[in-house]
C-alpha cells in the first residue's frame, strides 16, 4: 500500500510522466560520480486554460498525454515532468542552442494536431547546465526565469537563460527588494503628461505616469518595474500610491485658487483581485474632497482578458459613482472588439503603435479612422496618444478624434505648481501651440464632449452613431458667441461645398462672418435660435455668392453665452440632379414677370442692366457710371417732385446702414413715374445689397403698383 502511494507521489496519472515530487527525488538520487550537466527545458503551453473551458477537462487530459507522448517521441533520453497543469520540465543531454531550437519547432508543429480550433502556443525557456548547482531545483529554476520572459515577448517564443538574462532577472530583484524603499523615500514621483482638446488646441486634462528615480541605477523604465511589480503581486499598491499622489497634487492647485483639470490614473488589471480598489479609490478620493469627474480611470486592454468578476463589479462600482472608465491601449492587444462587446467606456484611448507608420502606411489612417467612427457609433469618445508630428495632429483633428496626447502636445514632466496667467504650469512643460497656456476649464468639459458626439465622419451626422468612415454630405460644427459666428469645423466635404461657392477656406469663410449686412449671416443666427428653442432640426434656404444653399442645423449644447451646432449644407444651385433645384430656376424666371427692369450695382461704381421689359429704355447701354445713370433715369422717368428723393436713395454710399437702419435686408420706396403715355404711375423700387466673390453687389428691382392702387 505504501508503494502504491509512493507511486501515485511520483508519477503524473494524467500522463505518465513523472510530478513535480518526483522528478527531483530522481534528480537528487543520481549518483555523485555520474554527469549531472544537461539541457534543461522549461514548457508552458498557451491557452490550455481555453481549450479546458471550450471542450472539457476530459478533453484537456487527451492533450497533455498528446504533449507527453510528443515529448518522449522527440526526446527519447529525457527525464521529463509535469509540474502542474500545462507546465513541463524536460531535462536531456548536453546539446547546442541550434539543436534545441529545432526540436521545440518539431514539438510546436506536432501540438497543433491537438489544437482542435483553438491556438495553442508553446513557450520556453533553456538552461544550459554544468552540473554544478548546489540543487536541481537551481537549474530548473533558470530554465522558467527563461519561460517567464518568453511568456512576456510577443515574437519570441524561446529564450535561453544567459549572462544578460541573469543581470536582468538580478534587477529584477533589486527592484522587487527596493520599492518599499522606493515609496517611503519617494522615488518614485508622478509625471504628468498633458492631453489637448484637438479642437480647440487647450489642455484639457492630464496622464498620471509614475516614474523610479532610483539613486544607484537613475531612471528606471516603467516597463521594467510595473512587470515586476505585477509579477510579485504588489502593484497595487504603487497604484494607490499614484491615486493619492494624484488627489494630493489636485488639491493642491485647487487650494491656490487656480484651475485644476481631470487627471487619468492607470489601474493594473491585477488591482481588481488584490484589493477592494474601488473602496481604495474612493476613501483617496474623499480623503482630498474631490469630485469623481477630477479623476479617470485607465484600464489597459489586457485586464479584460481574465474576464474576472471582481473586475466587472468594479467597473461598475465606478460608473455609478461618477467616473469616467476609460480603455487604454486600444488596439494593443487580440481581444479589442471583444471587449468593446462586452463592456461599456466613456473614452477610447487608441494604442500609440498606430501612429508609428502614419508617415508610411496609409492604411494606419483607414484603421485610425475607422476606430474613431467606431467608437462615435458607440457612443465612447476618443483620444490619441503618440502625437509627435503637425501632420498626425491634422488629420486626427479631421476625422473627429476629441483629445490628442503625445511628444508634439509635451512630454511627461513631475509635478511643481508655478503660477502663470491664471493657470497651472508643469516645470519643465514645453508651451506647445497645440496646448494653450490657459487651461479649459473644467465645467466646459460636458460642452464640447457634446460637440464631440458628432459623427463627422457619418453620412447622418444629424442622427449621430449611424454612419461610415468617410462622409460624403458637407458638416460643420459652428459656435454661436454672443451674435458671432465662429465655424470651428468642416469635413473634406464641406470644405468642397464652400470651394463650389468660391469660398476658400473656413478662415474665409469665418472672415465673411465678421461683415455687418451679410444675409446669410442673419438667417444663420435666426435659424440657431429657432433650432435651440425647438431642440429639433430645423431648415432654412439661403442666397451666398449667388448659390441657393439649404442649411439644416442641430442644437448640440450651450455654456454661457456660447453655444453650439452641427450643421448639413447642400448647394441646391449645383445640384441639378434635385428637383428642388430644378423648380427653383424655373420659378426664377417666372419671377421676372413680377419686374419690369432689374439692374445690378457694383461696389466699383458701375451698373448694368438684366432684365428689361419693352417699355424702358436700356440707360446702361449709354452709360455704366451708377451716378449718371441714375440721373440720366430720373430725368427720363421719375416725376419732377421725387428725383431727389430717388437719387438719394440710390446712393450706394449710404446703402448697406439704410438696410441695417430698416432691420431688413432691402429697402423699398414708392415714387411717381411717367407712364407710357406720360400720365403718372405709382411704381416700387426695391435694392437688395449682397456680397458675391467678396465684392458687394446690390439688386435693384422695379414693379408698377398701379393696379393695387
Amino acid at each position: 500500500m505504501n508503494e502504491e502511494r509512493l507511486i501515485q507521489r511520483e508519477y503524473d496519472p494524467v500522463t505518465g510522466l513523472h510530478t513535480l515530487t518526483g522528478f527531483f527525488s530522481f534528480l537528487r538520487n543520481i549518483p555523485a560520480a555520474q554527469d549531472k550537466s544537461g539541457t534543461v527545458i522549461f514548457l508552458d503551453i498557451l491557452n490550455f486554460k481555453d481549450f479546458n473551458q471550450r471542450y472539457g477537462y476530459a478533453n484537456g487530459d487527451v492533450l497533455l498525454r498528446g504533449v507527453a507522448h510528443e515529448i518522449i517521441r522527440l526526446f527519447p533520453e529525457c527525464i521529463a515532468c509535469r509540474s502542474s497543469a500545462d507546465l513541463f520540465i524536460v531535462i536531456l543531454p548536453l546539446i547546442t542552442e541550434e539543436a534545441v531550437r529545432d526540436l521545440l519547432q518539431q514539438l510546436q508543429d506536432a501540438i497543433h494536431q491537438y489544437e482542435r480550433g483553438i491556438r495553442l502556443t508553446l513557450k520556453a525557456g533553456v538552461y544550459f547546465s554544468d552540473g554544478t548547482e548546489p540543487d536541481p531545483a537551481f537549474a530548473t529554476d533558470y530554465s522558467k526565469i527563461a519561460c517567464n520572459h518568453a511568456k512576456q515577448s510577443f515574437d519570441q517564443d524561446i529564450f535561453i537563460y544567459d549572462q544578460e538574462l541573469a543581470k536582468k532577472e538580478a534587477f529584477h530583484q533589486y527592484v522587487m527588494a527596493g520599492f518599499p524603499e522606493a515609496l517611503k523615500k519617494g522615488y518614485i514621483k508622478t509625471y504628468y503628461q498633458r492631453e489637448v482638446r484637438a479642437l480647440t488646441g487647450q489642455n484639457c486634462g492630464y496622464e498620471a505616469l509614475a516614474r523610479w528615480e532610483d539613486p544607484e541605477y537613475g531612471m528606471i523604465s516603467p516597463a521594467v518595474f510595473v512587470t515586476v511589480l505585477e509579477d510579485a503581486h504588489q502593484i497595487h499598491k504603487l497604484d494607490l500610491y499614484m491615486v493619492e499622489n494624484v488627489c494630493k497634487d489636485i488639491r493642491l492647485v485647487m487650494d491656490v485658487g487656480m484651475e485644476a483639470q481631470p487627471v487619468s490614473v492607470n489601474l493594473s488589471r491585477l488591482d481588481f483581485t488584490l484589493c477592494d480598489i474601488f473602496e481604495e479609490v474612493q476613501r483617496i478620493r474623499q480623503k482630498y474632497d474631490l469630485l469623481p469627474s477630477m479623476l479617470n480611470i485607465e484600464i489597459t486592454e489586457s485586464a479584460f482578458v481574465d474576464d474576472t468578476e471582481a473586475l466587472d463589479r468594479a467597473i461598475e462600482l465606478f460608473r455609478e459613482a461618477g467616473y469616467k472608465i476609460w480603455m487604454d491601449d486600444f488596439g494593443a492587444g487580440y481581444s479589442s472588439l471583444n471587449n468593446l462587446k462586452s463592456y461599456q467606456f466613456d473614452v477610447l484611448k487608441i494604442d500609440m503603435n498606430f501612429l508609428r507608420e502614419f508617415e508610411t502606411n496609409p492604411r494606419s489612417h483607414v484603421i485610425l479612422a475607422s476606430i474613431v467612427n467606431m467608437a462615435k457609433e458607440l457612443g465612447m469618445h476618443t483620444l490619441a496618444e503618440g502625437v509627435e508630428t503637425q501632420e498626425q495632429y491634422d488629420f486626427l483633428r479631421s476625422i473627429g478624434c476629441e483629445k490628442l496626447q503625445g511628444f508634439l502636445i509635451g512630454k511627461p514632466v513631475p509635478f511643481q505648481v508655478e503660477y502663470k496667467n491664471n493657470s497651472l504650469v508643469n516645470q519643465g512643460a514645453e508651451i506647445s501651440p497645440h496646448a494653450k497656456n490657459h487651461p479649459e476649464p473644467h465645467e466646459m468639459q460636458i460642452y464640447y464632449d457634446r460637440i464631440g458626439e458628432v459623427n463627422v465622419l457619418g453620412n447622418m451626422p444629424l442622427k449621430r452613431r449611424k454612419g461610415s468612415v468617410e462622409s460624403l454630405l458637407p458638416i460643420s460644427i459652428v459656435e454661436v458667441v454672443d451674435a458671432q459666428i465662429i465655424f470651428i469645423y468642416g469635413n473634406n466635404a464641406y470644405l468642397r461645398f464652400l470651394n463650389d461657392l468660391g469660398i476658400p477656406s473656413l478662415e474665409a469663410l469665418n472672415a465673411r462672418t465678421k461683415v455687418e449686412g451679410l444675409p446669410e449671416n442673419e438667417a444663420f443666427r435666426k435659424l440657431a435660435a429657432k433650432a435651440e428653442e425647438s431642440q429639433v432640426n430645423e431648415i432654412a434656404d439661403v442666397v451666398i455668392n449667388g448659390n441657393v444653399c439649404s442649411m439644416e442645423l442641430e442644437f448640440l449644447s450651450r455654456a454661457g453665452n456660447r453655444s453650439s451646432f452641427v450643421m448639413l449644407s447642400h448647394n441646391l444651385s449645383k445640384n441639378a440632379e434635385a428637383k428642388q433645384a430644378t423648380d427653383l430656376e424655373a420659378v426664377f424666371r417666372y419671377m421676372l414677370h413680377l419686374f419690369f427692369r432689374v439692374d445690378l450695382f457694383d461696389e466699383d461704381g458701375t451698373v448694368e442692366n438684366i432684365y428689361l421689359s419693352v417699355d424702358q429704355d436700356r440707360i446702361t447701354d449709354q452709360e455704366t457710371d451708377s451716378h449718371l445713370a441714375v440721373d440720366m433715369y430720373a430725368e427720363r422717368y421719375i416725376r419732377r417732385e421725387d428725383r431727389q428723393r430717388f437719387i438719394r436713395f440710390y446712393d450706394m454710399s449710404t446703402l448697406r446702414e439704410r438696410v441695417k437702419a430698416g432691420g431688413k435686408d432691402y429697402v423699398t420706396e414708392m415714387f411717381h413715374a411717367n407712364g407710357i403715355d406720360y400720365h403718372s404711375v405709382i411704381q416700387m423700387y426695391s435694392i437688395v445689397p449682397f456680397q458675391y466673390e467678396g465684392r458687394w453687389k446690390a439688386l435693384s428691382c422695379c414693379r408698377q403698383l398701379d393696379e393695387m392702387w
